[in-house]
């Protein structure tokens, strides 16, 4: 087996180990800490989840499906797609900012990130990264995640607007960039919606990212989950809640992978 394999193996069990291992929550999902008991929650009741490709640093590992306990990709690559519980507990967290209306955490250590995101009442979206440091290696993993319940069928006309929030990673260098997030869908027998994010951030250096845009995304099922494919350059999100009341998902745009969240305003 490749030594890089061989950490990969040892970095992936690491992640899961820490998946099961001992917490403050409850049996139902909630650790009892504020405010990220509503993200505990959500990521506790959810029935689906969503991730970007996997990159290993810097290298593609596209990610084929999602279940509540683990996601699978090329070369039977295996990581469990529920945040573990020691980057909220021991790592520590507090509020990055409130952007278009959803709560932006972050967790850090020793300068160091893990976690960035937020949640709503029916969906949780963030990018996190895993270190393992061996000697003077350092083996670290990307990826945006979203989670949601409470699906329900879209309208058959009429259009709805949502504002939210963005998180991303860089796929190289792991910097983080947070910005608004804004979308316009449009129902009918052919449904469509457009995804914008604005305003995007580096959270460490304050630079900027030129915007970026989904337009005319097409929803592919009733369920409201939409795709767009490129060769780095992708869509994939839901409607969730009542009334469609939220929209949560993930992206591609060349070398900054994420997820996003928003709400209904009208």
């Amino acid at each position: 087996m490749k030594i890089r394999n061989v950490v990969l193996a040892i970095f992936l069990s690491m992640i899961l180990s820490a998946c099961s291992g001992s917490s403050n929550r409850s049996a139902t999902g909630e650790p009892g800490i504020d405010p990220l008991s509503g993200l505990y929650k959500v990521v506790a009741q959810t029935n689906t989840v969503k991730s970007s490709d996997f990159y290993f640093n810097g290298d593609l590992y596209p990610l084929e499906s999602c279940g509540r306990t683990k996601c699978t990709g090329r070369g039977n690559l295996f990581i469990s797609p529920t945040i573990p519980v020691g980057i909220l507990v021991d790592f520590g967290f507090e509020t990055e900012a409130e952007i278009g209306g959803v709560e932006i955490v972050r967790t850090d250590e020793d300068d160091d990130w893990r976690l960035l995101g937020g949640w709503m009442n029916h969906s949780a979206f963030f990018v996190h990264k895993f270190v393992l440091r061996n000697g003077t290696l350092v083996v670290s993993q990307s990826s945006g995640r979203r989670y949601s319940n409470a699906f329900a069928d879209l309208p058959v006309e009429g259009s709805a607007s949502y504002e939210g929030a963005m998180v991303g990673t860089h796929i190289m260098t792991a910097d983080r960039y947070t910005g608004q997030s804004s979308m316009t869908a449009n129902f009918g027998e052919t449904p469509t919606i457009d995804i914008h994010f604005t305003d995007i951030v580096n959270v460490s250096t304050g630079d900027t990212r030129a915007d970026i845009s989904y337009a005319g995304a097409s929803v592919s099922d009733r369920k409201g989950i939409w795709l767009l494919v490129g060769a780095a350059n992708y869509v994939n999100g839901e409607f969730m809640g009542p009334d469609n009341e939220e929209v949560v998902g993930v992206f591609q745009n060349v070398d900054l992978i994420g997820a996003f969240g928003a709400k209904r305003t009208e």
